[in-house]
């Protein structure tokens, strides 16, 4: 996507475009893989647009192979601190635009989880407090993160009062 001025505008559909090329790393030489990445830009942009998308996935191939070299420190981490150093990569290696375009929903959602379980493990909170804080937490997703999360928790609750109904039910027929 290029705006009015034609600058390219990181989303996640350039993301993707990018690990769609890069999926095939084990099969093809990096090479190759510019290649028909290139091929693919004449196909959907400017040469201006081309331009800046090989630039842009020059750094995220050097944010990934940071993330490549930096894979046992990173794993050694807690949890938290595992995922604020990635963040960090991925600014560092990529911009603050291009990361939070790229990751913006992933680490919305990575904050949520640790929040929750934070939020489970709280023994100071009645039920009634802790449900109200897990809605606030909730609330405070993006709608891309937020729907998919809403509608997956309800597929669980309907799959478990389905599974107590056939467990409370004495005769098949009922």
């Amino acid at each position: 996507t290029l705006d009015a001025s034609g600058r390219l505008v990181p989303d996640l559909a350039l993301r993707r475009l990018y690990d769609h090329f890069l999926s095939s790393i084990g099969e093809r030489s990096i090479d190759e893989i510019r290649a028909l990445l290139a091929a693919r830009l004449d196909a959907i942009t400017t040469p201006e647009g081309k331009r800046q998308a090989l630039e842009a996935f020059e750094r995220y191939l050097r944010y990934l192979r940071e993330v490549d070299s930096a894979a046992a420190q990173l794993s050694a981490l807690p949890l938290r601190e595992r995922l604020a150093m990635l963040s960090d990569l991925r600014r560092q290696h990529l911009g603050s635009e291009m990361a939070s375009a790229f990751f913006n929903d992933e680490e919305a959602y990575q904050r949520y989880t640790l929040a929750s379980r934070e939020l489970a493990e709280d023994t100071s909170l009645s039920a009634d407090e802790r449900a109200a804080r897990q809605r606030d937490l909730t609330e405070a997703l993006p709608d891309s993160v937020r729907q998919p999360l809403l509608e997956q928790q309800q597929v669980t609750a309907d799959l478990a009062d389905a599974a107590a109904i056939d467990t409370l039910a004495s005769d098949p027929d009922d």
